[in-house]
């Protein structure tokens, strides 16, 4: 059985607190008298904007489950299409200043979706961490393997469908999980100091940083470091 925190959050987490009404004496209360002038709640008058689906527990889970999932593949897509962008500037000549306001505009995205996550899941529940323990059951290593991508060629004459390509999805890479980890490490290592030097630790794996070396080459392990050192 998984740890309690490993799994997606509980509806009882989830439910946003009650309003503690005053203590006091109950007094009797008589019969009220209806209101002169009084009307009778027309819904009709209601708008749409007002109305809401009262879901039980199993449906606000549900819900983040499929907020969760869409806010990672926010993630996903902008990174790619922000890497196209950029592999465009040294290549085919796209000017660094456009590559930079998209990567603004993305920025800006990403935090407008935080905010309204924390507004409808508030509690930390926005968080990376939560987040990522939500997508992958509590752990991010057990999770590899779990993700696959299928590329499927259908024939012109017959229709038929044949499968062409099946991988795994690098799970920790396409979620961010090593610049996440990466930027921690930067973090905490910056407050240790606080003039803006690496501490001796962190300088003995960034002191070595090639910039020329060759990625294409290089494994995949060879790249995640350079890239924490760059």
């Amino acid at each position: 059985m998984a740890p309690t925190n490993c799994l997606p959050p509980t509806p009882s987490s989830l439910r946003k607190p009650a309003n503690k009404g005053k203590k006091g004496k109950r007094g009797k209360k008589g019969k009220g008298k209806p209101k002169p002038g009084a009307k009778e709640a027309n819904l009709d008058e209601v708008p749409l904007e007002s109305y809401r689906i009262i879901e039980d527990e199993d449906g606000l889970v549900t819900d983040y489950l499929i907020a969760v999932y869409s806010y990672a593949r926010q993630w996903i897509v902008l990174r790619r299409h922000l890497q196209g962008q950029w592999r465009e500037v040294p290549y085919d000549g796209l000017n660094s200043a456009v590559a930079g306001a998209l990567s603004n505009a993305a920025t800006a995205m990403v935090k407008q979706t935080e905010s309204a996550f924390f507004i409808d899941y508030p509690g930390g529940h926005e968080s990376y961490e939560t987040v990522m323990r939500t997508i992958t059951r509590g752990d991010p290593g057990n999770a590899q393997g779990k993700f696959q991508m299928q590329l499927y060629e259908v024939e012109d004459r017959t229709r038929t469908v044949k499968e062409v390509h099946n991988s795994d999805v690098d799970v920790k890479e396409e979620t961010m999980f090593y610049a996440y980890r990466d930027l921690l490490d930067f973090i905490a290592d910056f407050q240790k100091t606080r003039n803006g030097k690496p501490t001796k630790a962190m300088l003995s794996e960034i002191r070595n940083w090639d910039p020329v070396f060759n990625l294409r080459g290089a494994n995949k392990e060879q790249r995640i470091k350079w890239r924490r050192t760059q």
